[in-house]
């Protein structure tokens, strides 16, 4: 089974003092459980919060589920106090305190892992990124049917258009307007290779803000705009995005025309599309220099099937 190495320093609220106390102590062998690591730990460098932060963050799983850890935190760490200090007054040896407190029935309890979402939210704040696979990858690898266009596919002939778009929230910044101070928002949505801000008016969000949260998949319709060299989406409705009961989008056919195509090829073309007709539009990408090729739409739709 292959695991991923990550610096303890990189998880919130564990410094590199604690940090330095946990690998002094694991020099006389590895941890055996919460109860162990916090036995041998200086407790005033690696607290309580520090201990919480690094089972939220996963670092503990070998120790057992991190919900059944939390459980117990300060029922372990209450034990680890007093034999400390037990140590520290002279009442008892280091090994008789040890084996006291191994001793101490303090087992993780059999209860239920966290939920998923509950997972995905500490690490996501304790590390910055998910050790977890978040649900919505699911759902991203499905969105390409219900958008017109990719992110990562607009340009500055797509600004003034209106365009169906669609991604995951990574981030919502809610501000007021200046003139009549009501409430609107700044939406970043990502389809997992490209993102873009979305533009969020007061009426748009009075509408729609329930929807508004990070790492929920979304599809946004409204118009393309572009500010200081920048595309972005002024929303006009937002939908959150369910693969079972979205529409799919039927996108247009486009075929591309190499340099030097006889013209018989192009009438064998036409006579071809048009023996079969539907309601999606086809478009002809012609050759045109090196400013890439030229789009002419056919005044006739086909059955791509």
């Amino acid at each position: 089974k292959q695991g991923l190495r990550f610096g303890l320093s990189a998880i919130k609220n564990v410094g590199i003092s604690a940090i330095e106390s946990i690998l002094k102590a694991r020099e006389d062998g590895e941890f055996k459980s919460l109860a162990d690591l916090c036995s041998r730990v200086d407790n005033r460098l690696v607290n309580r919060k520090t201990l919480e932060s690094l089972i939220k963050a996963g670092a503990l799983d070998s120790f057992g589920s991190r919900a059944a850890q939390l459980l117990v935190l300060d029922q372990v760490l209450e034990e680890a106090h007093k034999n400390s200090r037990s140590r520290a007054s002279g009442q008892t040896s280091l090994f008789e305190a040890d084996e006291e407190f191994h001793k101490a029935n303090i087992k993780l309890p059999e209860v239920e892992e966290l939920p998923l979402d509950q997972l995905l939210i500490f690490e996501r704040d304790l590390l910055g990124f998910y050790l977890h696979e978040p649900p919505y990858l699911a759902k991203l690898a499905r969105l390409s049917d219900y958008v017109s266009t990719n992110i990562g596919d607009l340009s500055e002939e797509h600004v003034g258009q209106k365009l169906t778009l669609g991604g995951v929230i990574t981030e919502v910044k809610k501000v007021l307007t200046k003139k009549s101070a009501s409430e609107m928002a700044f939406v970043r949505i990502s389809d997992g290779l490209m993102e873009i801000e979305a533009v969020v008016f007061p009426k748009t969000f009075a509408e729609f803000k329930e929807d508004l949260f990070s790492d929920n998949v979304v599809i946004c319709f409204g118009r393309i705009d572009k500010r200081e060299d920048t595309l972005s989406l002024v929303v006009d409705t937002i939908d959150v995005f369910d693969p079972d009961n979205s529409t799919k989008i039927e996108k247009g056919v486009e075929i591309q025309v190499p340099i030097g195509t006889d013209i018989k090829i192009l009438q064998q073309i036409n006579q071809t599309l048009r023996d079969f007709p539907g309601d999606v539009s086809v478009s002809l990408l012609l050759p045109n220099g090196g400013s890439g090729p030229k789009k002419m739409v056919l005044p006739f739709s086909i059955n791509p099937d």
